[in-house]
């Protein structure tokens, strides 16, 4: 809920979701410590009696002010002003919820009850309802209830859970506190280090998962509860009274490792498998390496209960710190996912501390093992692309097979597959410019993605993730002819190339590559919003277009910040044309495309002003979505795609055109072939608003563009 709210001052970055895991992991760490430090010194059973006092303030935040998160203007830090929202927003509420499942089990642990031997196997039902609780999110909340809404009800469940708690103190009937026995000596450091690993590689996996499917599929609580349901569920299974972890879990491992590591080689190299596959996948790779790590958890937790607090506080720590090597350690420091591996890396160091030594005398196999590797990731690709440029399971086979075969060979020894692992992160480095001969330009990433600019038989692309954002000819005399989803023969391209709109003053969301300024004339003026500040020193010294149409007149003025809060600050009928670019990628800003939304584009334009909307997307069909809400407002609604005639150098792309005017509608079904909501096409999808959208409806419902 607390996310959901924060993405649309933020643009829908799909690192949202990441820092309000590290905020979240951090407030758990908070509670988990203040719940140990104050039992451990005071008593479980003393400190019942102050326990209250934290679950009271608890509602110092009440009601949650989500209409101050409309105000906020991101820094250059934004991860940073993620976390400081959340606490001002949530941070009292959720500080008392941590404490919860940490003190019960405590105190438990100290009552007369039989389930007192187990007091661990709350922590089973702790998460299930954690798990339920995310999962119905995005399933029965978000569709049915708007934002103020759910915070009515997460209040109403606050105050049950408030008074309900109070049942489970230390004294009542049936659960007379037994004299709390003073704790055997503290585990050995070593023990406590296996702890805090294990925890850690849980939890960077999680969002090192998280990460990948939200970077180019969508930036929404669906697929964030996804990997975190997953995440919960193996603590659900491996803490209940009897664990579930069969045999064959732990012996299938192995092969989630094979799997995990074709995968990022995969990547590299420019190998995509459907996106719902891809979820099933990455969630299955998940459940297997976090049920290996917190099975291990359960089978070396402390015998003494008095322990107990410590055990959940190193956890905790773990959490926090793996969520914090994710999601602010890495990023800067790499201009590629390679989280993944590195999470892959953990888990396995992890696992092979709990287990027996490195047996001697293997350095042998591991020098071989290491330059098989070597050999196959660094002139593997390169070879295979040659002998075989049009088959790329062929390729993929030939590469990557020895790969398999060495990290196989490794299953049981957990210590040399991290080091192996190492070094295919480094071997990787560099594989696509191998296999393509591809020549690299600049890789940078930031809160809001990864870029790659590359140069490759001629042509300049700009990537955002493995989402292709533009691209340009790099000779002078097909220079400045704009490509991809712009080119003359798009959609967009032909509307604005044939003379029906006069675009003299336009505003364009989104900038990419800056393609799109090449159709405006001179004397125009064309105001750019760009979220991304970084965004425009590559469209400017990486492409020409913005140079071009400057040279041609065209004068360009850039305004850095989200687009849809950054109109607010134009006056009424302002513009001729308004271009929106923001959903061409993965991430879908759904702020942008709500009913609230689109009736500020319509305020900042003429009456007889043109919105035009790029809709291309690989996983969501969201022209449904524009037709509802221009019904919803009274407007008309077209849209036209150049599939089945595309240029070689033009990619297939949807556009949509919302207008007040009926008569333009009119000219452009009429003369360009754009058409309205089909009739044969069902009823719309549901009005999206701000405080209510439903982006779950609308996924996987078309074919790959």
């Amino acid at each position: 809920m607390a996310s959901k709210a924060l993405l649309p001052a933020f643009g829908g970055s799909y690192l949202v979701w990441g820092a309000c895991m590290v905020f979240f992991q951090g407030m758990l760490l908070a509670g988990y410590l203040y719940a140990h430090l104050m039992q451990s010194r005071i008593g479980a059973a003393r400190y019942s009696r102050w326990h209250w006092l934290l679950l009271l303030a608890g509602f110092t935040a009440f009601p949650f002010s989500f209409g101050r998160l409309d105000r906020i203007v991101p820094g250059a830090h934004p991860a940073l002003d993620v976390v400081f929202e959340l606490a001002l927003l949530m941070g009292p509420p959720f500080l008392a919820v941590s404490t919860m499942g940490l003190v019960l089990q405590r105190w438990l642990s100290i009552s007369r009850l039989p389930e007192r031997e187990n007091a661990y196997a709350l922590y089973s039902p702790s998460n299930l309802g954690s798990m339920l609780g995310l999962l119905s999110y995005p399933t029965v909340i978000e569709p049915l209830l708007n934002l103020k809404q759910q915070a009515i009800l997460w209040w109403t469940g606050f105050g049950i859970l408030f008074f309900v708690h109070f049942l489970c103190l230390p004294g009542r009937k049936g659960g007379d506190a037994t004299p709390e026995a003073a704790p055997i000596d503290a585990p050995p450091r070593q023990e406590m280090l296996r702890w805090f690993l294990l925890s850690a590689a849980g939890t960077a996996m999680l969002l090192a998962v998280t990460n990948v499917l939200t970077l180019d599929i969508a930036s929404v609580p669906f697929l964030w509860v996804l990997p975190l349901g997953t995440y919960l569920l193996t603590f659900v299974l491996v803490f209940k009274r009897r664990m579930w972890f069969p045999d064959w879990i732990d012996r299938g491992f192995n092969w989630v490792v094979v799997v995990a590591v074709l995968l990022f080689c995969m990547a590299g190299m420019r190998l995509d498998i459907p996106a719902p596959a891809a979820l099933a996948v990455h969630l299955l790779i998940l459940f297997c390496v976090c049920i290996n790590c917190h099975g291990m958890l359960v089978k070396r937790k402390p015998r003494d209960p008095a322990h107990m607090t410590l055990f959940y506080t190193i956890l905790s720590l773990g959490g926090f710190c793996g969520s914090l090597f994710v999601s602010w350690i890495v990023p800067p420091l790499s201009s590629s996912p390679v989280e993944y591996l590195l999470a892959l890396m953990l888990a396995l160091a992890a696992l092979g501390l709990c287990g027996p030594a490195p047996r001697k005398g293997e350095l042998k196999a591991l020098a071989i093992g290491a330059a098989i590797l070597a050999t196959s990731l660094i002139a593997g690709p390169a070879v295979a692309a040659n002998r075989f440029p049009a088959g790329t399971q062929w390729i993929m086979a030939v590469a990557l097979l020895p790969v398999i075969l060495v990290v196989r060979f490794f299953k049981d020894r957990p210590l040399h597959l991290v080091a192996l692992l190492g070094l295919v992160l480094i071997a990787s480095a560099g594989m696509e410019t191998r296999m393509f001969g591809t020549t690299n330009v600049l890789r940078l990433r930031n809160f809001y993605g990864i870029y790659k600019v590359y140069d490759h038989e001629g042509i300049r692309y700009l990537k955002h993730g493995t989402t292709l954002h533009g691209r340009e000819h790099l000779d002078r005399e097909k220079g400045g002819i704009p490509l991809s989803y712009y080119h003359p023969t798009a959609p967009a391209g032909e509307l604005l190339r044939s003379g029906l709109i006069d675009p003299g003053r336009a505003g364009m969301i989104g900038l990419g590559t800056g393609a799109m300024a090449m159709y405006f004339r001179k004397g125009s003026e064309l105001t750019i919003y760009e979220l991304d500040p970084d965004n425009v020193p590559i469209a400017n010294d990486h492409f020409r277009y913005l140079r071009l149409a400057e040279a041609n007149g065209v004068e360009l003025r850039f305004v850095i910040g989200d687009g849809r809060l950054s109109l607010r600050k134009e006056p009424d009928r302002r513009f001729d044309l308004l271009l929106i670019d923001a959903f061409s990628s993965g991430a879908i800003p759904v702020h942008m495309l709500t009913k609230e939304a689109v009736a500020e584009y319509l305020r900042v334009l003429k009456p007889d002003g043109l919105l035009l909307l790029h809709v291309s997307n690989r996983v969501v069909d969201l022209k449904p979505v524009v037709y509802a809400v221009a019904r919803s407002l009274g407007m008309q609604a077209v849209a036209k795609s150049n599939e089945g005639a595309v240029d070689p150098d033009a990619d297939i792309s949807e556009w949509m055109a919302v207008c007040k005017n009926r008569e333009v509608s009119r000219v452009l079904e009429e003369r360009l072939g754009w058409s309205g909501f089909p009739a044969d096409g069902g009823s719309p999808a549901a009005v999206w608003t701000d405080r209510r959208s439903n982006l779950f409806s609308r996924m996987f419902r078309k074919r790959s563009s």
